[in-house]
């Protein structure tokens, strides 16, 4: 929208010159008694050259135009396969059967985030303006707090910056939020705006590869649609490139914590140098294997940019019962007194170790 502002500026201008330019000719000729006839007629071959000016500007911004259009219609058949592909996914892991497990979240400790002052003062000062609604903004970390399919509503109105870190240990659920976090974006997703897409970070090699090269290499070979990759691309086809180069695509990057130690400062360097700030992002880890590189120590400490984080809440015992206990009363099913001994365990209240607690592997 605002490139289309400055085409339709910049012809206005255009215009506006050529206008002045044969009006103050014309002025001039008859201010200094200089023959007007000759005057106008030595300045005619000069409207060839103007018409042919506005013209190639003119074709200019209609290919760009048309350029955008179509990486826009490219966006809304990928948000298509994609959306389909995950709500296959979702039924093969059985996430809604009997029902999805439910999920919450709090906010994470302040130091794995940016001040929250500091968010809203880098997003009323991004060029355009703010990324979303002012009035939707959380009051605070405090209010990010949530649970299931709250999580899209977190990024896309309750951040400022749309910049989210999803902490949790591992098994807690991080992924399986990630792609309801998919789904629930999918669902809101207006035609031509970003796609959603998860990138599991443990196929990348940030020693060795850009993570805009590397997105559009995940992105070539797992949809096919995309076209067929290119070597000058690294493995990426031109139609991938041009959607991240676009920002039309919204990273989701799942699994920080599943890269070498060694390289996840230079990761998050390569993210924040990547990902401009007025793009959405959302990245998951282990919390401890996040804290190790955003707290201050041997190295420089790395933190996503602009980021609010939150963290997941262990799940209750009496959501986990209830959840076991889902269906274990059919008929004829011999696995339900098993499960009502289970639930009973959970639901019994825990007494602190007389010694030293093994634990559980």
């Amino acid at each position: 929208m605002t490139t289309d502002i400055r085409c339709r500026r910049d012809g206005w201008v255009y215009f506006g010159l050529a206008l002045v330019g044969t009006v103050g000719t014309v002025w001039l000729a008859c201010r200094f008694d200089l023959p007007v006839a000759s005057t106008i007629t030595a300045f005619l071959p000069s409207l060839a050259g103007m018409y042919l000016g506005w013209a190639t500007y003119r074709n200019a911004s209609y290919e760009q135009t048309r350029g955008r259009t179509e990486l826009g219609l490219l966006a809304d058949r990928l948000a298509a396969v994609a959306g389909e592909q995950w709500n296959a996914e979702i039924r093969l892991r059985g996430v809604n059967n009997p029902y999805p497990l439910p999920v919450s979240w709090e906010a994470a400790d302040p130091a794995l985030s940016e001040p929250w002052e500091l968010l809203c003062q880098i997003a009323l000062g991004w060029p355009g303006g703010p990324p979303s609604d002012v009035g939707g903004w959380a009051g605070g970390p405090a209010e990010l707090a949530g649970q299931d399919g709250e999580i899209a509503e977190v990024l896309t109105r309750r951040v400022p910056t749309r910049r989210l870190v999803v902490l949790g240990p591992p098994g807690s659920g991080k992924t399986v939020l990630l792609i309801r976090f998919l789904l629930g974006l999918m669902h809101e997703r207006a035609a031509g705006d970003p796609v959603p897409m998860l990138f599991p970070l443990a196929s990348w090699d940030p020693t060795a590869q850009p993570l805009d090269r590397w997105m559009a290499q995940r992105l070539t070979l797992d949809y096919p649609l995309l076209g067929r990759p290119l070597d000058a691309h690294d493995g990426a086809s031109e139609s991938a490139v041009a959607l991240v180069t676009a920002d039309l695509v919204l990273p989701l990057l799942d699994g920080f914590d599943e890269l070498p130690v060694a390289v996840r400062a230079l990761a998050l360097d390569l993210i924040n140098g990547t990902l401009a700030l007025g793009q959405a992002v959302v990245l998951s880890s282990r919390a401890d294997a996040y804290r190790e590189t955003a707290a201050p120590g041997a190295t420089l400490p790395v933190r996503l940019a602009a980021a609010a984080a939150v963290e997941l809440r262990p799940l209750n015992a009496s959501a986990a019962a209830d959840y076991l206990l889902r269906h274990a009363d059919a008929p004829g099913d011999d696995t339900a007194a098993r499960w009502h001994s289970v639930a009973a365990d959970l639901a019994a209240p825990r007494r602190p170790c007389s010694k030293p607690c093994s634990p559980i592997l």
